[in-house]
């Protein structure tokens, strides 16, 4: 059968020089060769302010008006002249004028006077300052001042949040409801947003059915496209869903084929293991791609493949669910944030200690689930580990408050230990 320039024949070993297998790579060493294959979308589209949301600026913007846009009252009181600053208390200040917000007063401040302002209120220049009314008593058409009276108090000066033409929201930038309020604020209208990120999923295993259809004897529901889907959901990722398919690594090449013609980014799970039995390296290769496969330093979550067909990063992450959402957080999301147009980081978590110790073999990164059952003095999360380790075992997930990062040495890590704790609530989000 042919797939692109090659043809895979029942028990054909293609060459291994794109599949590694040696001594284990740690996880970040195995971060930066897979981050190597990313590279940021070009399409930019233009977009309302108020429906830019969770994407990605692809240009810098630059308010065209300083902010605040002019002087005005930082709370309601009595605006005061430049004569009565430093006069000693108590002295009365004939009431002259009110000027509530989006209004102005037009008569003069004269000494011995002042003006009502609320917040918001335009400031003229002969404004000295005001003085917030819960210090000061109004008596009908004066107010009694009862403290000394400062140069400037309570009013919020041009500009003093941001000059004109400087920079408001850097590139690069994923938007939310703080972004889209200054921009509203100085006016801009749209802004120039990167196009979503393509990214395809697919599953394979003989084992599995899709989602939906009843399982047979020995076999189990596709769990990890279902959750990588969902864990990709999000306004700057458009998500295909490629299927899941049996271990036929004929089919899978052609799957891989179509996936690099129509997304960014491809992301599997299942068949990354190295056996004869695992066809995803072969079936990238015969695509036209290649495909380097890592025994990682990590629990769980050994084996995982990184490759690249037409330019495209393709991620083959482990059959089991713990280890494929580990391997996600610790690969997938990264390279899917860099591709959409943000920093590709490594996840690292906060500082937390253990509540029990833990017994944990040297020499792998390991990830368990967690919940958070209180914080110590120092503000740090103390978790304690729920359920047995397995990279099958759903239910300590769901749980879970989080996963703990176990580094690769210690042999054992005690009560109060240090570990990372990664929240659920922030480990996935773009």
């Amino acid at each position: 059968m042919t797939v692109g320039m090659k043809t895979i024949e029942d028990g054909a070993r293609l060459p291994a020089t794109d599949c590694q297998i040696g001594e284990r790579t740690s996880v970040d060493d195995a971060f930066a060769d897979i981050l190597r294959y990313c590279s940021p979308v070009s399409g930019v589209e233009m977009l309302p302010v108020r429906f830019s949301m969770g994407r990605i600026l692809a240009k810098e913007v630059n308010t065209p008006t300083a902010l605040p846009r002019f002087d005005h009252a930082a709370m309601d009181g009595y605006g005061y002249p430049a004569s009565e600053v430093g006069r000693q208390p108590p002295f009365d200040l004939g009431l002259v004028a009110t000027a509530g917000a989006g209004e102005i007063v037009t008569r003069p401040l004269l000494p011995g006077s002042s003006i009502r302002l609320f917040t918001g209120s335009p400031v003229r220049a002969d404004v000295a300052g005001v003085v917030m009314e819960e210090r000061c008593a109004a008596n009908g058409r004066s107010v009694t001042i009862v403290a000394p009276l400062p140069a400037g108090a309570n009013i919020r000066r041009r500009g003093e949040d941001v000059r004109a033409g400087e920079t408001i929201v850097e590139a690069g930038t994923l938007l939310d409801a703080r972004h889209v309020a200054i921009l509203t604020a100085a006016g801009v209208a749209e802004v120039a947003v990167w196009r979503r990120a393509r990214v395809a999923v697919l599953s394979n295993g003989n084992e599995l059915v899709s989602d939906g259809t009843e399982p047979g004897p020995y076999q189990i529901p596709d769990v990890n496209r279902p959750m990588m889907l969902a864990l990709l959901e999000s306004a700057s990722v458009q998500t295909f869903d490629f299927g899941c398919h049996l271990d036929d690594p004929n089919v899978l090449a052609r799957v891989f084929g179509r996936a690099a013609e129509e997304a960014d980014v491809i992301i599997c799970s299942g068949g990354v293991a190295g056996s004869e039995a695992d066809h995803v390296a072969r079936a990238v290769v015969a695509a036209g791609g290649r495909m380097r496969r890592f025994r990682l330093a990590l629990k769980p979550g050994k084996p995982i493949q990184a490759g690249t067909i037409d330019g495209r990063p393709v991620l083959g992450l482990p059959g089991n669910p713990v280890a494929a959402m580990v391997t996600f957080m610790l690969f997938a999301r990264p390279l899917v944030n860099g591709v959409a147009g943000l920093a590709a980081r490594r996840p690292r978590g906060q500082p937390a200690v253990l509540a029990e110790p833990l017994i944990h073999a040297p020499g792998r990164t390991e990830f368990v689930p967690v919940r958070v059952t209180d914080l110590d003095r120092d503000g740090r999360p103390i978790v304690l580990k729920l359920g047995r380790s397995g990279s099958a075992n759903l239910r300590p997930l769901v749980l879970a408050d989080g996963l703990a990062e176990i580094d690769a040495w210690p042999v054992d890590t005690p009560t109060a230990g240090s570990v990372r704790f990664h929240p659920f609530s922030s480990a996935f989000a773009l």
